[in-house]
């Protein structure tokens, strides 16, 4: 994991520009990633997650990242290209089927689950290119879509009176919605926009004034974990980094505890389910009991399950291979073994874990016919950059040829800091591992 000083993400940035903002291309890779990021701004973790003094020290933590002061009317615009949007046959302009389809899906999924009455009121919070309000429209909602951005808001309702869409769009920051109507929306949805909102529990208690008796607050594709911080903050992987020092861009995560508790404060209880967009969560809240049955009695019907209250469900991007690519392993994203390469296969995700019980599990596969005479997956959990293991093992491959869930716990005397998960592959030529699944169970 490579060290980096805050000093030096300038020098990151322009390798990445130099390969046409390619993230993980081997050149940026070589040099950057994974990023370990080192800074001078002082953060207190003791502190009241809420309190002002922890805020203003992850303000000031921003301001040494993005390299400038916060300013989210300049500094999340998107640059576009009206008549290209306007002519696309989506509103992301994209011509990628398995991502536009990936989104189209997840969102559907979480009004779905939702289970709205007929010709719903609903919020799109942080509407952005407007996918979210379009597939919203068409689903028969009368939305009211909100985004700080002038020029997607011009596209947005451009699109929208083209093909007769029940859309009306706000340019509006998070901070400016108390000036909606009260008692008037059956839902409020955020998509992969929550995490640009700078006090998510003062927004929580304003949207819950909006809504009518039984409406719902749901989001997904929202960096829930616990990576960094362990209530909320900055979050510190290599596409945030990017661009907030490129753009400006405010990229914060909370813990599910953390984002659990800015909704209780509310009198709302937040449910997590399975569903979200690359295996990920979609996150319902509401103060209804009724409703609270009858979305778990949708999700049952829609073939969704509770997602376990206490686990670390990661993003793909905190795990690494120098043995293999990415790839979609078992029904699950994984890494599938590359030309036969012995090595690490997975290693990541580098999270700080609090004294306690942990169960780990991920499922790993290797070919009937690919392993050679003393092949073995050797898998440990180790911190501190390598030099504590907390456990170790090694399994023929054998055992790994009809597919195999490896489920193994782990006690933790004392809170430890860059936790990785390794599972090394020697001797076989077509072995593939999921990405893991940890969960504190003590």
């Amino acid at each position: 994991m490579a060290e980096l000083h805050v000093s030096q993400l300038d020098q990151f940035v322009e390798a990445v520009n130099a390969r046409n903002g390619e993230l993980r291309h081997p050149d940026v890779a070589s040099r950057f990633l994974p990023i370990d990021l080192t800074f001078d701004t002082k953060v207190d973790q003791s502190l009241s997650p809420y309190s002002a003094e922890y805020f203003e020290q992850q303000l000031a933590l921003y301001r040494e990242i993005a390299g400038r002061e916060l300013n989210q009317h300049e500094g999340e615009l998107h640059p576009i290209d009206r008549d290209a949007l306007l002519a696309s046959a989506n509103p992301l302009g994209l011509n990628d089927a398995r991502a536009t389809s990936e989104h189209v899906r997840a969102l559907a999924t979480m009004l779905s689950l939702c289970a709205l009455p007929r010709q719903p009121r609903v919020l799109d919070m942080g509407a952005g290119h407007g996918l979210s309000s379009e597939l919203f429209a068409f689903s028969d909602c009368k939305v009211h879509a909100i985004d700080i951005d002038p020029g997607l808001g011009a596209v947005s309702r451009e699109r929208a009176a083209i093909r007769n869409l029940d859309l009306v769009r706000s340019e509006m920051n998070y901070d400016d919605v108390d000036v909606l109507e009260d008692d008037h929306y059956d839902a409020a949805f955020f998509f992969q926009s929550l995490h640009h909102c700078l006090k998510p529990w003062e927004l929580i208690a304003t949207l819950k004034k909006k809504l009518k008796a039984g409406g719902v607050i749901a989001f997904a594709g929202e960096p829930v974990q616990a990576i960094w911080w362990r209530n909320w903050g900055l979050r510190l992987d290599e596409e945030s980094l990017f661009v907030a020092r490129s753009l400006g861009w405010f990229e914060s995560g909370w813990s599910h505890d953390f984002i659990r508790d800015c909704f209780a404060r509310c009198g709302m209880t937040l449910a997590f389910f399975s569903g979200g967009v690359l295996g990920g969560e979609i996150a319902v809240a509401t103060m209804d009991d009724g409703r609270r049955a009858e979305i778990a009695q949708q999700a049952t019907a829609i073939g969704l399950s509770p997602v376990r209250p206490n686990g670390f469900n990661l993003p793909e991007s905190r795990f690494h291979s120098l043995a293999g690519h990415r790839s979609d392993v078992l029904g699950q994203r994984g890494f599938r073994q590359t030309d036969g390469r012995e090595g690490a296969l997975l290693y990541g995700p580098y999270i700080d874990l609090n004294a306690g019980t942990y169960e780990f599990n991920f499922s790993g596969r290797c070919k009937a016919g690919s392993a050679t005479s003393g092949a073995s997956i050797e898998i440990d959990v180790v911190s501190d950059r390598g030099t504590t293991t907390h456990w170790k093992e090694a399994l023929p491959a054998d055992q790994f040829v009809d597919g195999k869930l490896l489920v193994r716990r782990i006690q933790l005397a004392t809170p430890v800091s860059g936790v990785e998960i390794r599972a090394v592959v020697t001797g076989a030529l077509d072995w593939e591992v999921t990405l893991p699944f940890i969960e504190q169970v003590a």
